[in-house]
């Protein structure tokens, strides 16, 4: 997860926590918006505000680390995957992601962040669960 300290974030991280706060401000009310947007002064605020979010910063630093990946082309279920790993990630013990997702989530340490498990396959999952 992106530090709100020291360094200003990159010019990506920024765009894509501009681009998370458009996406959530269309679910809330003219009042809360208006509130999120007078605490939000500057783009370090706007990843402090996200960092305290767990959904919004899994959501936010997975797509940060994919779209830093010149070479990934984004597929049409890649969005529902994100999103349900940004639900599940911070709360679930184990979750189980495509081998993509699971990879970039554990590179990312959100599983050392959020002390969840998180596999790439069935078998993986089934090998865990065992061990409980």
């Amino acid at each position: 997860m992106r530090s709100a300290g020291g360094a200003d974030p990159s010019l990506l991280y920024r765009s894509l926590v501009s681009q998370t706060f458009q996406m959530i401000s269309n679910d809330l009310s003219e009042d809360v918006a208006a509130g999120v947007r007078d605490r939000v002064r500057s783009a370090v605020d706007g990843v402090a505000l996200v960092n305290q979010t767990p959904a919004l910063s899994v959501f936010t630093e997975l797509l940060y680390r994919a779209h830093r990946n010149s070479d990934y082309t984004f597929r049409q279920h890649d969005r529902a995957d994100v999103m349900s790993l940004a639900q599940t990630l911070p709360d679930c013990d184990a979750v189980w992601a495509d081998k993509h997702w699971a990879s970039i989530a554990r590179s990312a340490r959100l599983d050392a962040a959020y002390d969840t498990v998180v596999v790439g396959s069935p078998l993986a999952l089934a090998s865990w669960l065992q061990r409980l």
